[in-house]
């Protein structure tokens, strides 16, 4: 059950959810940012929402492109 998920990132090991005891991995939003600064612009233009953006499976967006 979800409710007895810890979920950890992968990259830096801090806390992301806590609600149990049975441990996943996921990635936070710092580590996230960090690995999508290093992916090429052209790349992050290709995969951008209409919005700039780009979201995570946990729904955490992310702006890539310059709107304007």
């Amino acid at each position: 059950m979800a409710e007895d998920i810890v979920v950890v990132c992968a990259w830096c090991a801090s806390v992301a959810e806590h609600a149990g005891k049975a441990v996943s991995h996921g990635i936070c939003p710092a580590c996230a940012m960090k690995m999508l600064k290093r992916l090429p612009q052209e790349y992050l233009e290709a995969i951008a929402e209409a919005d700039g953006t780009v979201s995570l499976f946990s729904g955490e967006k992310f702006q890539v492109v310059a709107q304007g």
